[in-house]
This record gives structure tokens, C-alpha cells and sequence, in this order.
């Protein structure tokens, strides 16, 4: 299992855990599900969230609300907590593709 498998992985079991399961609904409200994917150079993951929680799947979704592109370090450090979207996109080589409003919702929930 590589590190942002592990790191993504940890953040499902984090997501399900407790009162974030409603705080999921509560963000998807209306929608049937948000899909966030993950792109680094070397692999490609994608969150699941559904009313009902939230699933890992590898490889890439032909319809995300949004897709965090960058390196495998950006990547984690976003997981960890250690840094924001925002952050590694003004600190260069990290891109957003979809919606931006999405990632700060995502942020807010994965914390």
C-alpha cells in the first residue's frame, strides 16, 4: 500500500468514524454523492461520499466535483492536515480542476 493509499485509507476510516458521517450529509445535501480525486505522477484515487459515508477507489472517475493534482508530498501533506489546497497551490506545482468552492468544504470536513 503506497503512502497516499495509507493516508486516504486513514481518512475514510476518520470520515465514517462518529458524528462526521452527518456532517458529510449535511454537505452533500441535495446531491446524490461528491466525488474528490486525487492525481499524482505515479497513481490515482478517488473519495466517495454518499449520505450514508464515505469509500476509497483507485484509479480515475470520469466526473469528480473536484481533482487535486500534484506531487505525492502535496498530496499527504493536504491528507495530514499539515497544509491546504490553497496553500500548495500558491506554493506552485499543485492544480485544482473543478470546483474550488468544493475543496474548502472537503478540507473542512476531512479535519
Amino acid at each position: 500500500m503506497s503512502d497516499i493509499e495509507a493516508a486516504l485509507t486513514s481518512a475514510v476510516e476518520r470520515l465514517i468514524a462518529g458524528d462526521r458521517v452527518k456532517k458529510i450529509a449535511d454537505w452533500i445535501n441535495g446531491y446524490d454523492g461528491k466525488v474528490i480525486q486525487f492525481k499524482s505522477p505515479e497513481e490515482d484515487y478517488c473519495l466517495v461520499f454518499t449520505k450514508a459515508g464515505a469509500f476509497l477507489r483507485r484509479g480515475e472517475y470520469p466526473s469528480c466535483d473536484v481533482t487535486y493534482i500534484g506531487s505525492r508530498e502535496a498530496l499527504l501533506r493536504i491528507l495530514k492536515g499539515e497544509s491546504s489546497a490553497r496553500a500548495e497551490m500558491r506554493a506552485g506545482d499543485f492544480k485544482i480542476w473543478g470546483n474550488l468552492h468544493e475543496t474548502y468544504k472537503f478540507e473542512a470536513v476531512l479535519r
